[in-house]
């Protein structure tokens, strides 16, 4: 999905595209949103076409009807609009589509990473490199927890071990709070650039 939409903020931003996008009665923010939607969209399409038709094929060949493995897209899609959001953000501050897909990319295992923050902050040297650590994790999305509710919907299981200390609300919130600051952040950094 990422691969599909990264593009999506840099091309917008290209000599000619963006004058034509500008000379028309449209804001800034709507046409960097409707940009984020239609990413969006884009990526519900993969996930629908990809997910759908896997359990079109167990369905087929088990005749074993689980409604769960539909469910478990849209915390995929949940992920992805987070993911999305990083990515225009990195789109409009670089213009680049290769650094808005490494960018992402490396949050996305930074974030998975940071899931054994305790352990990572257990073996710095200092209090303040261990709450620096901590508070990243925080901060960050929480792609390894999403993966791992992800396999719990599917699979029919309570939360992960690992995730019996964190609330769940607390993991999506904070994904949440991510995606709208990055997407925030990236409407009004367009809004004021000048092209």
């Amino acid at each position: 999905a990422l691969f599909a939409t990264a593009h999506l903020v840099p091309r917008l931003q290209e000599k000619g595209t963006i004058d034509l996008y500008l000379s028309r009665p449209v804001g800034r923010v709507p046409l960097l949103l409707s940009r984020y939607a239609g990413g969006l969209l884009l990526a519900g399409a993969n996930l629908l076409y990809l997910i759908g038709s896997m359990w079109l094929i167990v369905v087929w060949k088990t005749h074993v009807f689980h409604p769960r493995f539909l469910l478990s897209g849209l915390v995929i899609l949940f992920a992805v609009a987070t993911l999305l959001a990083f990515a225009f953000l990195i789109g409009v501050v670089t213009s680049s589509t290769g650094v808005s897909l490494m960018g992402t990319y490396a949050l996305f295992f930074l974030s998975a990473i940071l899931m054994a923050r305790e352990r990572i902050a257990a073996a710095v040297s200092t209090e303040t490199a261990a709450n620096v650590i901590k508070g990243l994790y925080w901060i960050l999305p929480k792609t390894a927890e999403l993966g791992q509710a992800t396999v719990a919907l599917v699979a029919g299981h309570e939360a992960p071990e690992r995730l019996a200390n964190i609330h769940y609300f607390a993991v999506y919130g904070s994904t949440a709070l991510f995606g709208a600051a990055a997407l925030t952040l990236s409407a009004w950094i367009f809004s004021r650039k000048d092209f």
